[in-house]
């Protein structure tokens, strides 16, 4: 019912799982990142009327297991399914890659991404040198907004590293690139935690958080100390597996996945046409986010939530007004095979 449950190829790869021949709209909506608190009030708190009293409608998270939030201090019900690139792994797994060798493998570096909306106060050219110093030359995915950012890729480019992206978050092809770069990297390491260390750490993929951790426009740096606090097993130079996939397994929901019959019902995907989903993507759903942005009636929004969220207070107006076509509904994405040979995009 909203643009974001079709962000970073989610909705394809769910439709490829579940037997689909096309992704579809979903009635309800599905929780489109890792959060490190509650997403209902992060992904979900532009609709605060969905599930709740006589709605129907789910809210589709990854995991009832996080340390991040319990859902039973939630006041809407909310639905596990597992995160998207679970499912992906599984999809991948049906036809395995060739392996590369040891000496093709390379340290893949994620930072903490800017967003069109909120700037991070990173520095690019001492994480270059950083990272250079303690891997060496390695592959730097860098989101599609910090490339639109003068001299960044350059920064990193002097470091002697390859920079890559996997594209933007309406290129259906975001998820199947990022997976088969983590599964072809000797490790992953960001500067913050996010979802990619924990897509790493559930694919058997080393991955942890050092270097100098960044801040969000308007946050404090008790968020940086929150997620030191709440997950401190990744924040060091390297911890072994055996510590980190649990972790990243209950974080993403690995215990609620479902098989494709049951997905397919839960999403919403049981008849052949989702009439109510399509009605409420193309009209209700961007005009109840735009009330809310811009004030004319309350976000979802608790003490514990706001306390425990990166960045308080939620979107302002004035960063609705910047981009409001960015809100705006689009065609559903086109259809993919998350097994084809693939690569990352490349910046000129």
């Amino acid at each position: 019912m909203d643009i974001q449950n079709h962000f970073y190829g989610h909705s394809g790869t769910l439709a490829r799982y579940a037997g689909q021949p096309r992704p579809r709209h979903i009635d309800g909506l599905l929780q489109h990142g890792w959060v490190a608190s509650s997403p209902l009030a992060v992904n979900f708190g532009d609709f605060p009327e969905v599930g709740r009293g006589q709605d129907d409608r789910r809210l589709l998270v990854w995991t009832h297991s996080s340390r991040a939030w319990s859902p039973a201090d939630e006041d809407r019900t909310t639905t596990p399914i597992g995160a998207p690139f679970l499912y992906l792994l599984r999809l991948l797994a049906e036809q395995p890659e060739a392996e590369a060798t040891a000496g093709e493998r390379r340290p893949l570096v994620v930072p903490l991404h800017r967003t069109h909306v909120r700037a991070t106060d990173s520095d690019p050219e001492g994480l270059s040198r950083f990272y250079r110093d303690l891997l060496g030359p390695s592959t730097v995915c860098l989101h599609s907004e910090d490339l639109k950012e003068p001299g960044t890729v350059q920064a990193w480019r002097r470091g002697g590293h390859e920079v890559v992206s996997a594209g933007d978050r309406f290129d259906p092809l975001f998820l199947p690139r990022l997976a088969r770069g983590v599964l072809a990297s000797s490790r992953v390491v960001s500067n913050r935690l996010s979802t990619i260390v924990w897509y790493a750490a559930a694919a058997g993929v080393s991955a942890t958080v050092f270097g100098p951790a960044p801040l969000i426009e308007g946050e404090s740096r008790e968020a940086l100390d929150r997620l030191t606090g709440l997950w401190p097993e990744l924040h060091a130079e390297d911890a072994p597996l055996s510590e980190t996939k649990p972790l990243a397994d209950a974080e993403l929901g690995t215990a609620h996945l479902l098989g494709p019959a049951d997905l397919a019902r839960v999403l919403g995907w049981s008849h052949p046409l989702s009439v109510r989903a399509a009605g409420s993507y193309w009209l209700g759903g961007p005009v109840a986010k735009a009330m809310t942005v811009l004030g004319l009636r309350e976000r979802e929004r608790s003490d514990a939530s706001v306390a425990a969220s990166t960045v308080q207070g939620g979107p302002r107006p004035l960063d609705f007004l910047r981009h409001p076509f960015s809100h705006l509904p689009r065609r559903l994405p086109r259809v993919v095979d998350p097994r084809d040979a693939l690569d990352w995009c490349r910046p000129s």
